[in-house]
């Protein structure tokens, strides 16, 4: 709900990793020149609104801290109270931005060494990046999307809120690591896709409800292998190239990934959503999908290199690294 409501109000939502130290949030904060946060007061042990105050003691430019949740610090706004307290709420914006400010977006934050890449992505792109999930997993309105994903960075925005709003979808988010609560919710009756990381495939597979699913969306980071799946019925491969982009395709072997089903270009109705090549052993992008460290180069249409490289044994593509 903070993501829409920013960009309802035209302003620029910017995902940042709720698990980064306050070091790494100070450079995230610096890059995109933040001007508000909002946060949570905790999270399991972590603290997070007090170490945003921390971090905002070195930037004069941070002017508004927001927190939910109990026992939010002095000097922070206390979100909970002001959501159940029935008020008058000034007009917003009937567009996110106009068109002196370009098209409107958000930004998310490469998770690097440096940790300061930051990439702009238009509203457009966002959909352009779901679509092809969605057409993949056959999501439909009034299906029960459920993701172990949080909306911090672009595969977790576009895999769970984005294909929502695209399929018409309901989003149920849940903890990673809570297998009761979630075998219970796979006990449902509604028509469910789920989302996971990648790495949780094998134990995905042996809970008792998995087959259920009409689809298993396994959203993987480099480095990968394609082979030796234990097979989950339905499967959908979303592969992260970084904060660029994602490479997206429903697996037609119940085993393996299909390197030549994520390297290809992907289309719709309109044209090419995201277009890759290979070159040599690296893989290059290109198209409406890609993100963009640079708001100005966002209409540009040049191959971008992926920062892939592919693996082969033989003629046989075997991972991406």
């Amino acid at each position: 709900m903070s993501i829409l409501a920013v960009g309802k109000a035209g302003l620029t939502p910017c995902l940042m990793d709720v698990t980064a130290t306050a070091g790494e949030l100070s450079s995230a904060i610096e890059t995109a020149d933040v001007r508000a946060v909002i946060t949570q007061a905790r999270l399991g042990p972590d603290r997070l609104a007090e170490k945003l105050c921390f971090v905002a003691a070195g930037f004069f430019r941070l002017r508004f801290l927001l927190a939910f949740g109990p026992a939010v610090p002095d000097g922070v706004v206390d979100l909970d109270p002001i959501l159940l307290e029935p008020r008058r709420t000034a007009a917003v914006p009937s567009s996110a931005a106009s068109a002196d400010e370009g098209e409107p977006g958000l930004v998310t934050f490469a998770r690097d060494a440096a940790g300061k890449t930051a990439y702009f992505r238009t509203y457009r792109s966002l959909i352009a990046a779901a679509a092809p999930i969605v057409g993949a997993a056959k999501l439909h309105p009034g299906d029960r999307l459920l993701t172990l994903l949080p909306p911090d960075d672009l595969k977790g925005v576009v895999t769970g809120l984005v294909a929502g709003l695209v399929a018409g979808a309901t989003v149920e988010t849940h903890a990673v690591f809570a297998e009761q609560r979630l075998s219970q919710a796979l006990a449902g009756p509604e028509p469910t896709h789920l989302v996971v990381p990648g790495w949780m495939e094998p134990a995905i597979a042996e809970l008792p409800n998995a087959r259920a699913l009409l689809s298993t969306i396994l959203v993987h980071e480099p480095p990968l292998a394609l082979d030796g799946r234990p097979g989950l019925g339905r499967a959908v491969d979303v592969l992260c190239c970084s904060e660029l982009a994602l490479l997206s395709s429903a697996r037609s072997a119940a085993d393996r990934i299909g390197s030549m089903d994520l390297c290809t270009a992907k289309e719709n109705g309109s044209g090419a959503l995201l277009e890759a090549r290979i070159d040599g052993d690296q893989l290059w992008l290109r198209g409406p999908a890609l993100a963009w460290p640079d708001r100005a180069e966002v209409e540009a249409a040049e191959w971008r290199p992926s920062g892939l490289r592919i693996e082969r044994k033989g003629a046989e593509v075997t991972g991406l690294t």
